[in-house]
């Protein structure tokens, strides 16, 4: 399980933003022993680090590995869509590393309510923690777009990291969102995420021109 869900999983951090993401790809290099890894996140997340416009910093990473440990790394910016709050990022470094495996098309159409999750992030900028729950709404409509809402514990911190299948540790979506209450002093509430399901992403990176990009 760790290896599965965990060690694809990646902290994203850097002036006061704190979140999360999912490498889900480590290509070959044609003609090399290198790999091209590539990580999924929200845009949210990385959007406030690139405060000048003209200058698109690294994003920070610590990247976990099978056996628990956690190196620093840096990623660049490949592409991103602020409508459908997705970013994709390509690590610097040129190792071998451990990625989500994606659920297929037609297990992410099957998708009920009471399917099983985890979510996995960096709340409060801690390690990848999961939290088990299951899958509330399907088809919960925020500003037009669609969201799988989620009943695992989420908080700040969460954002960009993964949803993934509790039985197949197959990842299943992107959690992007979680409701508060209250105007003066609002509440999270941690029950209520929204996640993006995975085929919206995987249309994006299609359009994108990313299609190979997840196999």
């Amino acid at each position: 399980m760790w290896r599965d869900m965990l060690a694809p999983s990646v902290q994203v951090s850097g002036a006061g933003v704190v979140g999360a993401g999912v490498l889900i790809a480590s290509h070959p290099i044609p003609g090399s022993d290198a790999r091209a890894t590539y990580a999924l996140t929200a845009w949210h997340v990385v959007r406030d680090l690139f405060g000048d416009p003209g200058l698109v910093p690294d994003v920070e990473l610590l990247v976990y590995t099978a056996d628990g440990a956690a190196r620093e790394e840096a990623a660049y910016l490949v592409e991103h869509d602020a409508d459908l709050d997705v970013a994709i990022l390509r690590l610097r470094s040129t190792a071998c590393m451990d990625v989500a495996r994606p659920a297929s098309l037609a297990r992410l159409s099957d998708m009920r309510v009471f399917a099983p999750v985890y979510a996995v992030g960096c709340p409060l900028g801690n390690d990848p923690i999961p939290t088990r729950g299951e899958v509330v709404q399907t088809l919960h409509m925020v500003d037009g777009k669609r969201y799988w809402m989620v009943s695992a514990p989420t908080y700040i911190g969460n954002s960009g990291g993964g949803i993934f299948d509790a039985e197949t540790h197959e990842l299943l979506g992107l959690f992007v969102k979680i409701y508060t209450h209250g105007v003066v002093r609002p509440q999270i509430v941690t029950h209520m995420g929204l996640a993006t399901p995975l085929g919206d992403v995987l249309d994006w990176l299609e359009q994108a021109g990313f299609a190979g990009l997840v196999r």
